[in-house]
């Protein structure tokens, strides 16, 4: 979910794509506008402006409000250029290829201002239209006092005929005359308006200070103009928003005489305004709040909190969502998103806190005041409850469990994209922990995390600088005690943590996915140091782990082939080890990768067989050459008196590996007591301390068991 954010934007073609989708949708609109050149050039320039700004901390409401205004003033000022716009740029991260936690809080405040300042804008243009008839009907009646009987047609004109609403009222507040445009937008004959108050008319809110800023400003001292935006409510009860200009006419003797007003109906504007800024801050899928204005929330929160005011998040991720849209299909996962959101949003909702959608799967809950972690615990525990309750989704019935990353601190002073970083980080220690359950924020568990992330970050530049290196742990044969192999392992030279170990990096390279180039280069290293072993006359095979997210790259097979082409190194001197899970959660490509690879003529082992809850008479229909006993069974063994139950086990497991055609190696045997019994139970091959701790390659030859066997 995080991502590294580009230093500015890319002005290649993607961008230009993305204009020429702007200005369709802009000609698409029906509404005037430039020809197709110039109109292209205008919005090029626009986007070239906003996608600057989406990658710099900028003031991105600032650069959103001049895109807006300059919309207006160039001419594109229907509602739909508005809603079509935002729709448009809504892709502009994507089109400019900018990454990273702010990029939609920085898209939602550009969208924002400008949706803002094109109102705004549009506003004033209204206005402005209404100021110039005013003037016009101020000009017509001025003239009229003059010469009133050449005139009279040219007001008369003007005031039935003008698409602006425009009513006198004496200085009471009640209607004189009203043209057909006011009869039009409240649905009432213009001869029922006559006599009417005119506050009447506007929505119940709002007149009070309609009144105030009349009487305030254009009755009190000095007179002059007012203009306002309101609310209406017409004859049928229905609510919308017009803008309205109020000027005072003064009599002959100089005295207010009456009042002209006149209005424009801008609810369709208000409308779609509204509409933008919820698709702006709301998940369109579950309707919550987005991550935009959770932002919004928490830094709202923390600005005004007091030195003793406490916050508190549970950050919520459900868990195998993946296999449900893989399984089912993503609209069965949506629907069971939506059904999922609506419970915990009630419930959230009932406990008077707010949560939104972050992610795919992934859900906030904000408390704006805690009084103590209890507090966010007990919420926590509440809304896995919540959860216990199978969802009943297009005829299934779904399980559902969640994990939960809880974090309660002092407001005062923190950091939001701190504090959601830390609860982020928690959830993952909560599925760490067996899933189905919450943690709360430990700050060493935080530590060793956020070391976890640092290495996740410096695994690829790593990669690249020949950072790595293998070393070869020899396979001993129990029966002769001479050389077979090596397993390849692999070891970190870190610049400035030293020797790391795979327990160390491999789980946070699998989480983020560098595994895969690190298992082709382990692959490929791998057998270009077994290749020169050959050349040497040492005929060992060498075994390589390959991972579960390896297993299932659809180009393992072509990836195996490449590195025994490229090396020179005999199939059959190479073989893989894939765990006993891997194996078992697998579907039909992994298991058609296996075969093709084996069909090359190398070998495939069970890692750790006796973890995992496969079995042998599933193994069998598998193309697999041999089993690791897990290390765990070498404990027993290793005890003064070794476990009978232990020992038993290994027995049966060799035993029936045997009948299925398949050799067995023993992992972690660290004493010749270890080896002893286990050559005794029939295991063909073992490795550990006993036989000698791992080492370079070109070390492999100068093993005390070093009398070399071809590889079977």
């Amino acid at each position: 979910m995080h991502g590294t954010e580009s230093d500015q934007a890319t002005a290649g073609p993607e961008l230009s794509d993305l204009t020429e989708r702007w200005v369709s949708a802009v000609r698409a609109s029906g509404y005037l506008a430039p020809d197709g050149d110039r109109l292209r050039v205008f919005l090029r320039e626009l986007v070239r402006r906003m996608s600057a700004a989406l990658a710099t901390p900028a003031d991105h409401e600032r650069v959103g409000h001049d895109v807006g205004v300059a919309l207006v003033r160039a001419g594109l000022v229907a509602p739909e250029v508005l809603r079509d716009s935002i729709t448009t740029l809504s892709r502009l991260p994507a089109d400019a290829g900018v990454s990273g936690p702010l990029v939609g809080v920085r898209l939602g405040e550009l969208l924002g201002g400008l949706s803002a300042g094109f109102c705004a804008a549009e506003r004033e243009r209204t206005l402005m239209g209404q100021e110039r008839i005013r003037a016009a009907a101020l000009a017509a009646v001025d003239t009229a006092e003059h010469a009133r009987r050449d005139s009279e047609a040219r007001l008369r004109a003007v005031f039935s005929a003008a698409g602006t609403a425009i009513a006198i009222a004496d200085l009471s507040g009640r209607l004189v005359e009203a043209n057909p445009a006011v009869s039009l937008m409240l649905g009432i004959p213009a001869a029922d308006l006559v006599g009417r108050r005119v506050l009447d008319f506007f929505h119940p809110d709002d007149a009070p200070s309609i009144r105030h800023e009349i009487v305030e400003r254009l009755l009190g001292p000095g007179g002059g103009l007012v203009r306002l935006e309101k609310r209406f409510v017409d004859a049928t009860g229905t609510t919308g928003w017009l803008t309205l200009s109020v000027s005072l006419v003064h009599g002959d003797d100089d005295r207010p005489a009456y009042l002209v007003a006149m209005a424009d109906d801008v609810t369709d504007r208000h409308r779609l305004q509204t509409e933008l800024h919820h698709q702006a801050h709301h998940d369109p899928l579950t309707g919550l709040p987005n991550r935009t204005l959770l932002y919004r929330w928490l830094r709202d929160t923390i600005a005004s909190a007091t030195p003793d005011r406490r916050i508190g998040v549970c950050f919520l991720d459900l868990d195998d969502f993946k296999i449900i849209n893989d399984t089912l299909g993503h609209g069965i996962g949506d629907q069971l998103l939506v059904a999922v959101a609506a419970r915990l949003h009630q419930r959230v909702t009932d406990a008077g806190h707010v949560m939104a959608r972050v992610g795919g799967d992934e859900f906030v809950v904000l408390l704006r005041d805690t009084d103590g972690p209890e507090q966010v615990t007990t919420l926590a525990e509440q809304l896995l409850d919540v959860l216990d309750t199978p969802v009943e989704v297009d005829g299934n019935r779904l399980s559902v469990s969640a994990s939960i990353g809880v974090l309660e601190r002092p407001a005062y002073g923190e950091d939001f994209q701190e504090v959601l970083r830390a609860a982020d980080a928690t959830l993952y220690l909560a599925k760490a922990d067996g899933r189905g359950r919450w943690a709360l924020f430990d700050p060493d568990r935080n530590a060793a995390q956020m070391r976890r992330y640092d290495l996740a970050g410096r695994l690829p530049e790593a990669l690249r600088r020949d950072e790595f290196q293998l070393e070869y742990q020899p396979i001993v044969s129990l029966t002769d005690h001479g050389l077979r192999g090596a397993e390849a392992l692999l070891r970190w030279h870190h610049p400035e943590l030293g020797r790391l170990s795979p327990n160390t990096f491999i789980p946070v390279a699998e989480q983020s996915g560098v595994i895969v180039a690190l298992g082709r280069w382990v692959l490929r290293q791998a057998c270009a140091d077994a290749a020169r072993w050959q050349h040497d006359g040492q005929p060992l095979f060498v075994s390589v782990n390959v991972s579960m997210r390896q297993f299932t790259e659809p180009d393992l097979a072509d990836e195996v082939a490449r590195a025994l082409r490229d090396s020179g190194l005999p199939p059959q001197a190479l073989q893989l080890e894939i765990t006993e899970s891997a194996v078992m959660q697998s579907y039909d490509r992994p298991v058609a990768t296996l075969q093709a690879i084996a069909d090359m003529g190398v070998r495939i082992v069970i890692d750790d067989f006796g973890t995992g809850y496969s079995n042998l008479a599933h193994l069998r229909h598998l193309p697999v050459h041999g089993l690791k006993l897990a290390g765990a069974f070498m404990a027993g063994m290793r005890l003064p008196t070794p476990d009978r139950v232990d020992e038993q086990i290994v027995e049966t497991v060799v035993r029936l590996a045997h009948m299925l055609g398949m050799s067995v190696t023993a992992e972690g045997v660290e004493t010749a007591e270890q080896a002893e019994r286990l050559a005794t139970l029939g295991s063909d091959l073992a490795q550990g301390w006993h036989f000698g701790p791992a080492g370079p390659p070109e070390h492999i030859g100068t093993h005390p068991h070093h009398v070399a066997h071809p590889a079977n």
